[in-house]
């Protein structure tokens, strides 16, 4: 057994072992704003996620679904895809960062039918259910 200054090691594995104290990650929190502009043809969604947390989020994914007879027709500010009526839209590299307490912008055009269509629900972001204002 190897000693130091008169104290086995062994006297210290104890010590060594100890698990560090653990702090819980702070839950990711989010809001979502939105608003829906009339355009040509459809509609156009912007829409603002909102970080509330105390620290950044490094790459976003958001997940919303609407009724009624729209698609999508192009995106911008991040990459937008559309099966039936969920819409999913993940950061464009370039803003895959929302600082904490800030936001990023993302948005898109779709064509609405006729029939009408109801606003966005349900906004998602990296699996956490966001409130919307």
């Amino acid at each position: 057994m190897l000693a130091l200054t008169g104290i086995a090691l062994s006297a210290w594995a104890p010590v060594l072992a100890a698990p560090a104290e653990s702090r819980a990650a702070t839950p990711f929190a989010c809001g979502v704003q939105y608003s829906i502009t009339p355009a040509t043809p459809g509609v156009d969604v912007a829409i603002v996620i909102d970080n509330r947390t105390a620290s950044a989020v490094r790459g976003w994914t958001l997940t919303y679904s609407h009724t009624g007879y729209q698609t999508l027709v192009q995106g911008w500010n991040g990459v937008w895809s559309q099966s039936g009526g969920k819409i999913t839209v993940t950061d464009a590299g370039w803003n895959a960062t929302i600082p904490a307490g800030g936001g990023v912008y993302t948005g898109a055009r779709f064509h609405r039918y006729p029939g009408g269509s109801d606003g966005p629900a349900g906004f998602v972001v990296n699996g956490t259910a966001c409130t919307t204002r």
